[in-house]
C-alpha cells in the first residue's frame, strides 16, 4: 500500500495533536449546563419519551399544546416548572455575563 493513502477509509493523514487542552467552563455556564441535565433528567423519569429529545422537545411534552397547536406558556407539573425557572435563571445569569464581553470582542458593534 502506498504511503500516502490512509490505512483504511475511517483513517486520515493528520498529525495527531501533542495535547489535548481540556475545556474550562465558566461557574455560570457549568451552573446551566447543570440546570438542564437536572431537567433532562426528571424528563427521563417519565413514560413514553423522547431519548433524543431537545429542550423544545422537553417543554412541548411538559407544556403541551393548545387548540391552535401553540405551545401552552405553563404546566401543571409543578417540578417541571420549578425545574425550568432555574433553568432560565441560570441562563439569564450567563447572558449577563458574557453581554459586555459582545461588545468587547465586536461581535457586535455598538
Amino acid at each position: 500500500m502506498d504511503d500516502d493513502q490512509p490505512e483504511n477509509l475511517f483513517t486520515v493523514n493528520e498529525p495527531k495533536a501533542r495535547f489535548i487542552v481540556p475545556l474550562k467552563f465558566s461557574p455560570e455556564a457549568q451552573a446551566v449546563f447543570n440546570a438542564g441535565k437536572e431537567l433532562w433528567s426528571y424528563y427521563h423519569t417519565k413514560s413514553n419519551v423522547d431519548v433524543n429529545a431537545s429542550l423544545y422537545d422537553i417543554k412541548a411534552y411538559f407544556q403541551g399544546r393548545n387548540e391552535i397547536g401553540k405551545m401552552n406558556n405553563k404546566s401543571a407539573d409543578e417540578t417541571y416548572m420549578q425545574l425550568i425557572g432555574e433553568l432560565r435563571e441560570k441562563l439569564r445569569q450567563l447572558a449577563e455575563k458574557i453581554e459586555t464581553k459582545v461588545y468587547e470582542y465586536e461581535f457586535l458593534k455598538s
